[in-house]
């Protein structure tokens, strides 16, 4: 689909990695039996909507401290990096998270 809009290959990359994990995020924590994926492209902005009908789970608190190394914990952290904007908007319905990534922009990984 990003070929067919003439994303650069920096910015595809970006891409699949906020979907990734986004899509992880919610498979992980909301104890939804499903999942919804959106991409739209609107000029420059490519917007990743994901969506799922679960309650999200609260996190297991381990004893030690997270890490920068730990596998774990990051996802949004990581999505804010490579979007413009990121919203998350949990209901009762489920969550649904709108991220948008500019794709006129260099990126650096």
């Amino acid at each position: 689909m990003a070929e067919q809009w003439g994303v650069p290959d920096e910015a595809m990359y970006a891409m699949c990695l906020v979907v990734s994990e986004l899509v992880t995020n919610s498979v992980l924590h909301s104890g939804s039996a499903d999942v919804e994926l959106a991409m739209r492209i609107r000029e420059f902005t490519v917007t990743i909507q994901v969506k799922d009908s679960g309650t999200w789970l609260p996190q297991k608190r381990s004893a030690s401290v997270q890490r920068e190394e730990d596998e774990y914990g990051r996802g949004l952290q990581i999505v804010r990096t490579y979007t413009t904007r990121c919203l998350v908007a949990a209901t009762q319905r489920g969550t649904e998270v709108n991220a948008e990534i500019d794709v006129s922009a260099p990126f650096h990984s």
